[in-house]
C-alpha cells in the first residue's frame, strides 16, 4: 500500500467517529480499482447515519448495557433494507480477501461503517492492559466489559485498549471515573455501569458528561447504580454535547432529576430514555413527561415499575402527537388500568410502535380494554402470561 493509503488509514484510526476519513479512503480505493470495498464502506456509513436517527432496534444501547442480546426490531424501510442487503452481498463476496491478515480472534467479527468492529469483549483489568498492540490495531474501535476495575497504576499508564474503547461496561468507582474524566478513554461513546456505583461524589456524573476529554460520550446507562442524590439534575444542568441515550433504571431519581431530563438542552435529541423503577417520582412529573414535546425524537421509552405511572400518564401519552416516533414503549408493572389501555388502543399517534409492554398492570386480560389493545397492536402488544 502506498503512503497515501497508510495516511488515510491512520486518519481513520485517529478520528474513528468521523465518517469523512472513511469516505476519503473509499474514494482512494475506488480510484485504484477496488470498487467493491469502496462501495461497502459508503453503504455501511449510510446505514449508520440512518440508524442514528431511527435505530432499527430501539433500546439496544440501554438493553445491551444490561447484558441483553435480543431486542425488539422495527421493520426496515425499503431504502434501509436495500442498503443492508447490498452491504451483506458485498461482505459475503469478499469475506476471504477482506479478512486476510486479520488477527485470528477477529475472524468472526462483524463490520461497522466499513471496518472490523469486534463484539463486546469481557476482560479483567489486567487483561485489558495486556491486550497486544497488533490485535488492537486491527479495528478502529472496541467494546469492553470489565469484570474488575483496573488498578490505579494501570489506569495511570493509559492502556491503549481503553484509548480505543467505544462502549464500556464496568463498575464505576470514584477513582475510575476520575481517570475517564481526565482522558483515559477519549473515544468512549457509551458508558454502562450496571452494578452499584461506589463512593461517587455528587458532581462526578456531571464531570463525566461535561469532560472535554469525552467529546463523544452520548450514552450513559446507570441501571441500579447508587447515584448520589441530585447527581442527575447536576449533570444535566451543565453545558456539554448532546446525549443520545439515557438509562437511569432504579437509580432513586427525584422529581428534580426527571424535570432536568425534560428541560436540559442536552436531551433535546434523545433517542432512548429509560426511567424505570424510580418510585420516588410523583405522578405529576410523569404526566408532564407524557405530555412533553421532548418525546418527538424518542424511539424507546421505559417507565416500567413506577407505581405513580397510571391511567393519567397513559392517557397523556396517547394524546401526545410528539409520541408518534415511539417504537418501543414499556409500561409494565405500573398502575395503568383499563382506562389507560383503551386510550392507548385508540391513540392516533402510536401507529409506529413495534412493541408495547403492559405486563403486570391493572388491565384485565379477558376484558374489553385488553381486546382493544390486541385488535389495534396484534402481536406487538405484550400483556403477560
Amino acid at each position: 500500500m502506498t503512503s497515501t493509503g497508510d495516511d488515510l488509514l491512520a486518519a481513520i484510526w485517529a478520528r474513528p467517529h468521523d465518517d469523512l476519513p472513511r469516505l476519503a479512503y473509499a474514494d482512494w480505493l475506488e480510484e485504484r480499482g477496488d470498487g467493491s470495498r469502496a462501495e461497502f464502506i459508503r453503504v455501511q456509513c449510510e446505514l449508520a447515519r440512518l440508524d442514528a436517527t431511527d435505530p432499527p432496534e430501539p433500546g439496544r444501547e440501554i438493553m445491551a448495557g444490561w447484558g441483553c442480546t435480543q431486542f425488539p426490531r422495527v421493520p426496515d424501510t425499503p431504502h434501509r433494507a436495500g442498503l443492508a442487503a447490498r452491504a451483506d452481498r458485498l461482505r459475503k463476496a469478499n469475506a476471504a480477501a477482506w479478512k486476510a491478515g486479520a488477527p485470528k480472534p477477529l475472524a468472526a467479527s462483524p463490520y461497522h461503517r466499513g471496518f472490523l468492529h469486534p463484539p463486546l469483549k469481557l476482560v479483567t483489568g489486567p487483561k485489558l492492559a495486556g491486550l497486544p498492540a497488533d490485535l488492537l490495531a486491527a479495528a478502529p474501535l472496541w467494546e469492553f466489559a470489565l469484570n474488575t476495575v483496573p488498578a490505579d497504576r494501570v489506569l495511570r499508564a493509559r492502556p491503549p485498549a481503553l484509548a480505543r474503547c467505544w462502549r464500556l461496561r464496568a463498575e464505576l468507582t470514584e477513582g475510575f471515573a476520575r481517570h475517564l474524566i481526565d482522558g483515559a478513554a477519549p473515544n468512549l461513546a457509551a458508558l454502562s455501569f450496571a452494578t452499584p456505583a461506589r463512593d461517587l461524589a455528587t458532581g462526578t456524573i456531571g464531570d463525566l458528561l461535561a469532560s472535554p476529554y469525552l467529546p463523544h460520550l452520548a450514552t450513559i446507562n446507570a441501571r441500579y447504580a447508587g447515584l448520589p442524590v441530585g447527581a442527575v439534575a447536576d449533570a444535566l444542568t451543565r453545558p456539554g454535547p448532546p446525549l443520545r441515550s439515557v438509562g437511569l433504571f432504579g437509580t432513586h431519581l427525584t422529581d428534580a432529576d426527571v424535570t432536568a431530563v425534560l428541560d436540559s438542552a442536552r436531551t433535546a435529541g434523545l433517542r432512548e430514555l429509560d426511567l424505570g423503577q424510580n418510585r420516588e417520582v410523583t405522578a405529576a412529573v410523569w404526566e408532564r413527561l407524557a405530555r412533553s414535546p421532548r418525546l418527538a425524537t424518542v424511539r424507546y421509552l421505559d417507565l416500567d415499575n413506577n407505581p405513580a405511572v397510571g391511567d393519567e400518564v397513559a392517557v397523556a401519552l396517547a394524546a401526545n402527537p410528539h409520541a408518534a416516533g415511539l417504537r418501543v414503549l414499556r409500561l409494565a408493572s405500573t398502575r395503568v388500568g383499563d382506562a389507560g389501555a383503551i386510550a392507548l388502543a385508540g391513540s392516533p399517534h402510536l401507529d409506529g410502535l413495534a412493541a408495547l409492554l403492559l405486563s403486570e398492570v391493572k388491565v384485565r386480560r379477558d376484558g374489553r380494554a385488553a381486546a382493544a389493545l390486541r385488535k389495534r397492536f396484534g402481536d406487538r402488544i405484550y400483556l403477560g402470561n
